[in-house]
């Protein structure tokens, strides 16, 4: 070796120590010490020639600070050790272990404010390849990387990446686990429960006592500017559920929205909240091809709820509120018996229109039928509908009539023919007989019927026609009596 200053050579007790002053040779010993070592050569090592210090035998090369009080280690380089301190290359540029699994640290850079560790500008830079890799040593368990857990940055994680198909973070997951956590919560609250099988999982809690105070799960949010065009999309968050099973797909929903709430205070819970400017061209909620639904009793729903799962196949009768409808196609209302309509005037209070249940004949009015309590029954009363009757020889009944009949056509035999009574209406009604034939007569008080279907002459007496004739009923309620208005044998 090339010798430039003194080196104190110290061999064993009996061979005896030289000074080399300056000298181009190789050393061998058992130890030496030195203040100073300096490695001059034309070029650095190449494995076969070269400046270094190293060892050929087959052992490792051990550099240890060995003093009583344990010191680091320190490589520099450059003036003043401002350069590059180490550089190492082979397959395996670094192999650090420890005396036994899960002891010590492998590397520690720089430290907290008043050590003998002062911190670093960048810990570790690297350029090329796989920047860092992690293995645990028994699968499942393990932490890769743990940032914060002593003192917080404000930071994590900074990531930036280019180019065609780049991907800033990409964390997996089997189904027993949850491929992104991101949480915000304040100390006083405890960390969320992980659900299995979820791509990523946001949580915020709070104990505040701010009354203005907002947290947010999942934020999402797209800004476009420039010039745009007529095609251009902006999506903020875009769900997607797809059941692709060949047997049973199942229940496939892109967004949900869920809100609970105590009922203490002032307390609302909204599972989803649409916000737009009033003003066109601006819509808050539009759905594209698909049907809606937004409750139904259990007699009227959609097909496929009563199979599937999550909530839709039992009874949802909620209440839809809104200000103004605008309907350009039809309207339909369908009700388990009979469809019904509450209105709540500002004045009068609620009351509920009952619509029919059967087709009207072209011409017929709806009428307000029967009113019990708040509901009233509407019914199509037609001004000519009439109502056939063949009358068979003898004492004849007229059973229940329709809701729409104003006229009963009666066609009587030759010899004659009688009617002693007609079923009550449920509500008063006016209707005209007409008879055509054999001569008819209409019983007064009838004791073959029960009493609400009972006719009431004028006069106390039997009305009996020559021929054709016509006479009209009306039906008093307040005496459960159909009574002879106008009679014309």
């Amino acid at each position: 070796m090339d010798c430039l200053a003194a080196i104190r050579v110290s061999c064993l007790p009996s061979i005896i120590c030289l000074l080399l002053v300056t000298c181009t040779a190789s050393l061998w010993c058992q130890s030496f010490s030195a203040g100073t070592i300096l490695v001059q050569g034309t070029a650095a090592f190449n494995g076969i020639d070269g400046a270094y210090i190293g060892t050929t035998s087959t052992m490792p090369l051990i550099i240890a600070n060995a003093s009583a009080i344990g010191q680091p280690l320190r490589l520099q380089a450059g003036p003043r050790g401002t350069l590059v301190g180490l550089e190492l290359s082979s397959a395996a540029g670094m192999s650090i272990t420890s005396v036994a699994n899960g002891l010590g640290t492998g590397i520690r850079i720089g430290g907290p404010n008043g050590t003998g560790r002062p911190t670093v500008a960048t810990g570790i830079d690297i350029v090329g390849g796989t920047g860092l890799r992690y293995n645990a040593l028994v699968a499942g368990q393990g932490t890769a990387v743990d940032i914060g857990s002593t003192m917080s940055p404000q930071r994590g994680i900074d990531i930036t990446v280019s180019g065609n198909s780049s991907v800033g973070l990409t964390a997996r997951s089997n189904l027993l686990g949850v491929g992104i956590v991101g949480v915000s919560r304040s100390g006083t609250t405890e960390e969320p429960t992980l659900r299995p099988r979820t791509g990523v999982h946001g949580h915020a809690a709070s104990n505040s006592a701010v009354a203005a105070d907002n947290i947010a799960g999942v934020l999402g949010t797209v800004l476009r500017g420039g010039v745009g065009g007529s095609a251009t999309v902006s999506i903020a968050v875009d769900g997607l559920a797809e059941g692709l099973s060949t047997a049973n797909a199942g229940l496939s929903i892109g967004v949900r929205g869920r809100a609970i709430s105590s009922n203490v205070g002032s307390a609302l819970a909204i599972g989803g909240l649409f916000e737009a400017s009033p003003s066109m061209p601006h819509l808050a909620v539009a759905a594209r091809r698909g049907n809606t639904y937004l409750g139904s009793a259990i007699h009227d729903r959609p097909p496929g709820l009563p199979t599937i799962a999550g909530g839709l196949d039992s009874i949802n009768m909620s209440t839809t509120w809104m200000f103004r409808a605008r309907i350009s196609g039809s309207l339909s209302l369908i009700g388990a018996s009979a469809a019904e309509v509450a209105i709540v005037p500002p004045t009068s209070g609620r009351y509920t229109l009952r619509l029919p249940t059967s087709m009207p004949i072209e011409g017929d009015a709806l009428i307000a039928d029967e009113r019990i309590g708040d509901t009233i029954s509407l019914s199509w009363r037609g001004h000519a509908a009439a109502y056939p009757w063949n009358l068979v020889p003898g004492v004849d009944f007229i059973g229940a009539l329709p809701t729409n009949a104003s006229i009963i056509r009666i066609v009587v035999p030759v010899a004659g023919g009688t009617i002693i009574g007609i079923q009550a209406p449920p509500r008063p009604v006016m209707v005209t007989v007409v008879s055509l034939g054999g001569p008819l007569t209409l019983v007064n008080e009838s004791l073959a019927v029960a009493a609400e279907n009972r006719i009431v002459s004028f006069t106390g007496a039997n009305c009996v026609t020559d021929g054709d004739a016509s006479a009209t009923l009306w039906y008093d309620d307040a005496s459960d009596r159909w009574r002879l208005i106008t009679f014309n044998p």
